[in-house]
């Protein structure tokens, strides 16, 4: 069963809230101490899935971001540091078409991770 794309969204939308209120802890993204002081300071609004799914779709995130860096980079601009297409392709220089297309691969990658069974 593949798991549509608002769906993957929504989890990581509520994975960036619940990695922000809990950045004391160590999150599979290895890069997230970088990311961390380039967020605002900001408090979201607790987040709408358990710790236990937060916890899934780190380590879904970790695995994006350990076989595809750019990717990784894309997804945790866009979800964790909410930042414009314009903004993360002036950042790692290319267009902003290629950030989308590779968001879109970050999430389809990570909906995959999350819908193989164990």
């Amino acid at each position: 069963m593949h798991r549509e794309t608002d769906s993957t969204s929504f989890l990581l939308i509520e994975w960036a809230k619940w990695a922000w209120l809990r950045r004391e802890v160590y999150l599979g993204y290895p890069g997230m101490t970088a990311f961390r002081r380039q967020a605002k300071l900001v408090h979201p609004p607790e987040p709408l899935i358990s710790d236990v799914c937060a916890e899934s779709v780190d380590q879904a995130v970790a695995r994006v971001v350990k076989a595809n860096k750019e990717c990784g980079e894309i997804l945790i601009r866009s979800y964790f540091l909410k930042q414009s297409y314009r903004k993360i392709a002036r950042q790692i220089g290319c267009g902003k078409t290629r950030v989308a297309t590779l968001l879109r691969l970050a999430e389809y990658s990570v909906a995959e991770i999350l819908d193989a069974p164990e």
